[in-house]
Formats: structure tokens, sequence, C-alpha cells
């Protein structure tokens, strides 16, 4: 999401502090959870900081690129939009598992597990970097 970064402002800085505060929950939800797999709240917890997660990276990405001179001015509108639906995925599906932890705990287990990985192997950005690479001389 960076790689596209020209400058920086103060706004941006305080995302991002806001984003890695989460990042720093991450250790105490998922030792929570591993004491407490079956039960809800607990699930819930490790969802909701997923979810504060999702969101931040969402209005990171969302303040990038809006008329703010912060990233490069060629980027492509379609990979904007593209990355945009991709980190809409988590705000989604985070509310949904912590209402699923209520009803079964194994598939809201399933929806942590999967989440992870439809981040990493549907991220617009490897691709179009990818593309990138192949067209420089």
């Amino acid at each position: 999401m960076f790689h596209f970064v020209l400058r920086v402002n103060r706004t941006l800085v305080w995302l991002n502090i806001l984003f890695l505060m989460g990042i720093a929950l991450v250790p105490f939800a998922a030792s929570v959870m591993g004491a407490y797999p079956r039960d809800p709240v607990d699930l819930s917890l490790y969802g909701g900081v997923l979810g504060l997660l999702a969101a931040l990276g969402y209005v990171i990405w969302w303040y990038l690129t809006g008329n703010r001179g912060l990233i490069e001015p060629g980027l492509d509108s379609e990979l904007v939009h593209k990355v945009r639906v991709w980190l809409s995925i988590g705000p989604v599906i985070t509310p949904v598992a912590i209402g699923v932890s209520f009803v079964s705990t194994t598939v809201a287990l399933l929806i942590y597990l999967v989440l992870p990985v439809v981040f990493i192997f549907f991220n617009p950005v490897s691709g179009y970097l990818e593309r990138l690479l192949e067209t420089e001389p």
C-alpha cells in the first residue's frame, strides 16, 4: 500500500500510528482467544481487533488516494478502486464473524483463518506491481 506514496503529512502519520497501535493489540487478543477458544466473547475480542485493523487500513488507503498529492499522480484509478474493494472485505466480514461466534465458534474460527488467506492471495497490488516490472525495459 505504501509503495505508491510520494510524500506524507501529519494526518497520514497519525493514521499509521493508530494502525500500529492496533497491531500491538493482536498478540493480546490472540492469547486470550488461544486460552479460551470456545468462548464467543473472546472470539469477539479477536474479531474486534481484526475489524479495527481492517477499518484503519481502509481509512488509510482512502486518505492516501484522496486529492492530497500523497501518491504517484499517474496511479491507475482502476487499481485504486480494486484496492478499496479488497480492503473493504475485512470491515464487512469481521462483524459477521463476531455475530457467528455466538452461534458457532468453529465457523467463526474458520472465518478468522480464511480472512488472512484472502488478503494474501487476492492482493490486487501484487499483480499490478508484477505487470509494471514486466513492462519496464
